[in-house]
């Protein structure tokens, strides 16, 4: 049984505004991107790790210096479903084999947090996304107007790695591959008609999305 992890790093970061992408933004001395492999290079069981970047992209090369297990495929689409389908159509790997596939700025991830969901789901049939529940009251807003209360008590917030059998997970970003925009794996697997399991996640697994969430990483990561 493989593990194999695919980092989705094609895109431009545009709410994070700044001149270069935001996984190679610095943090400490190493990039965003370097943060996040370095948990995945400490979980024994992954077998590769695959970039995939866009065709001009350059600055993710040096990433292979940090393990034999780091692979950079320049076959980046434009939307977050094509960059991973074409991830998924460059392994050679069986059908059952697994596929986490993880944001390239959700760099506090822990090997601990990603050794326990390999645990909690390498013999589930169809695999799972780390997710936390909602804490604060969630409002259904509709032209700046609120339209209903949702109950938190089923509501939770999605996070990577969204670890999935591999033939599973090609098969449901094929056929969502559409045009319209999926912003998690989970969602295309749901479309099939499958069921996604939740497996506990962390509040410090953030991703970045704006400037101001860098100060919570250099805190999180005691940089």
């Amino acid at each position: 049984m493989q593990f194999v992890v695919l980092i989705p790093c094609a895109g431009n970061g545009s709410r994070f505004g700044n001149t270069i992408a935001k996984q190679y933004v610095k943090i400490g001395g190493k990039s965003i991107l370097e943060h996040t492999l370095n948990a995945f290079l400490c979980v024994e069981e992954i077998s590769e790790i695959i970039i995939v970047v866009n065709c001009n992209d350059s600055l993710a090369d040096e990433m292979c210096l940090l393990s034999s297990k780091v692979r950079i495929l320049k076959a980046g689409g434009d939307t977050r479903a094509k960059t991973v389908l074409n991830g998924l159509n460059s392994l050679v790997i069986a059908d059952d084999d697994w596929v986490l596939v993880h944001d390239a700025a959700r760099c506090c991830i822990t090997p601990e947090i990603i050794k326990n969901q390999i645990t909690e789901l390498k013999h589930d049939a169809v695999g799972g996304v780390l997710a936390i529940p909602v804490t604060d009251t969630v409002k259904l807003v509709n032209n700046g107007i609120i339209s209903a209360t949702l109950d938190r008590s089923a509501i939770y917030l999605a996070q990577t790695p969204q670890m999935f059998r591999y033939n599973i997970l090609k098969q449901a970003l094929s056929i969502n591959d559409n045009g319209y925009e999926i912003t998690d794996e989970a969602s295309s697997v749901e479309n099939l008609g499958f069921s996604v399991k939740i497996i506990a996640g962390s509040r410090d697994n953030i991703k970045v999305t704006y400037q101001e969430d860098l100060t919570t990483v250099k805190n999180i990561l005691n940089l």
